[in-house]
């Protein structure tokens, strides 16, 4: 059943092709078969029972006249018959009146006949009885045992011959059904083969080409809807991604550039605050605490050193120094140049 389960489609449609005409084949042979046969033994029964009476009618008078050396010569007739293999004549009474059986067949005799005209078979002869009349009167019955042995070759014969053309049918019919199942199978191995191609390379433009419109047909159209149902949302994915990366670019632009912006203005600020720093540096050593000499004014640096209080002052800041003379100063050094209006 797994083997049946797995095995492919091709396979399963010419197993089930040929099963069903091997089984009609078979159930029609036996039919004909059967019929033959129902033929054979009617034609079988209808020859012995004319040959009954043919033999009857000749023996009549036998009967009549209690003639048995006639009756026996009218039953030895018989003899030209080669499946007869027995014969026998009973008078009205029903007593036997005289048999003939062949010598190479010799076989009982019914001991009585029957009260009816008949023919039966039986496993291996054919049993006729009829009466034999004369003028409706009935005088007596003759019965003819007939072989089957005819039959059974006709039987074997046909048998022959029907073998022959079961087997010649089935031949045609496996050739058949190999080129009608392509019918059934090309379009669903066309699928199968598509779906393979779609899987492995992801293309959703591959199409099943279409060749009936019965239900395989339909099948056909509903995967290709479905594929192009796929591929619209798989376009569509591929767009909403691109514009997410679009977005997001944008985005990461945006704080890349946010982020620079941030660094300069921290760097400027840095820069701002070092500069500060320094100037207020520069402000705290020009007004700290600077030990000056009381008379010649020079003020001492952090090294133990006397300066004049330009030179330090030039060394600590960025101020530059012109010299002069104040007017008090000047009419101290130079009172002869100096006017007291001055």
């Amino acid at each position: 059943m797994k083997l049946w389960r797995n095995a492919s489609i091709i396979w399963k449609l010419n197993v089930l092709i040929m099963t069903i005409s091997a089984v009609v084949l078979l159930l029609a042979t036996i039919s004909f078969a059967l019929q033959y046969r129902n033929e054979f033994e009617k034609t079988m029964a209808l020859e012995v029972e004319a040959l009954a009476e043919i033999i009857g009618l000749s023996s009549a008078s036998a009967l009549l006249f209690d003639d048995h050396a006639a009756a026996e010569q009218s039953l030895s007739a018989l003899g030209a018959k080669d499946h007869i293999v027995g014969a026998c004549i009973y008078d009205r009474n029903g007593a036997l009146f005289c048999s003939f059986t062949p010598k190479n067949k010799r076989q009982d005799i019914p001991a009585s006949p029957s009260p009816v005209d008949e023919h039966y078979f039986d496993e291996s002869n054919l049993h006729v009885f009829r009466k034999i009349t004369i003028n409706n009167d009935v005088v007596g019955t003759i019965y003819i045992r007939h072989d089957l042995q005819q039959l059974h070759q006709k039987r074997s014969q046909y048998l022959g011959i029907a073998a022959t053309i079961f087997i010649v049918c089935l031949v045609i019919i496996a050739l058949l059904s190999f080129l009608f199942q392509k019918i059934i199978s090309q379009p669903i191995l066309s699928l199968i083969r598509v779906v393979g191609d779609i899987t492995l390379t992801k293309d959703y433009t591959v199409r099943v080409a279409k060749q009936y419109d019965d239900e395989i047909g339909e099948l056909i159209d509903g995967f290709n809807n479905m594929i192009q149902e796929v591929q619209y949302r798989d376009r569509h994915l591929e767009k909403l991604v691109e514009d997410r990366t679009a977005d997001l670019q944008t985005a990461n632009e945006c704080l890349t550039q946010e982020i620079r912006e941030h660094r300069l203005t921290q760097l400027e600020r840095e820069k701002l605050i070092a500069d500060l720093q320094a100037a207020l540096a520069e402000v705290k050593t020009l007004t700290g605490l600077l030990p000056i000499c009381c008379s010649c004014k020079k003020i001492r640096d952090d090294g133990g050193y006397w300066q004049q209080i330009e030179t330090y002052l030039q060394e600590h800041s960025n101020a530059q120094f012109s010299h002069g003379i104040c007017p008090v100063c000047a009419k101290k050094l130079y009172p002869d140049f100096c006017n007291d209006d001055e």
